[in-house]
């Protein structure tokens, strides 16, 4: 399920989650670039965390450091795959391809 943020009648920003078995995945998150430090990306995700009501996994590329950062400044931290249960982390890489676990 997507959410969109709108500013203007354009739409700026737009998160999803995931429900898979007992975590929610945070999907595809994007903000305009034009848009961006605006804190926009931040107050989907907080509306995200207070919908999904328990443990939460984000997948991104290892690569993609400002996205690193971004959840890192939103309380997230980075967690090792060996941590996951199996059951979650096969999940979660069937859902996003393989990605890195942040």
């Amino acid at each position: 399920m997507f959410w969109g943020y709108d500013e203007a009648g354009a739409l700026v920003g737009v998160m999803g989650i995931q429900q898979l078995q007992d975590v929610t995945l945070i999907r595809h998150a994007y903000v305009r670039t034009s848009s961006q430090k605006q804190g926009i990306g931040g107050h989907l995700l907080s509306h995200l965390r207070e919908l999904a009501g328990g443990p939460i996994l984000i997948g991104t590329w290892a690569a993609a450091v400002w996205a690193i950062h971004f959840y890192e400044r939103h309380g997230f931290q980075m967690v090792d795959p060996q941590g996951l249960s199996r059951r979650a982390f096969n999940g979660f890489r069937n859902a996003h391809g393989n990605h890195d676990c942040h």
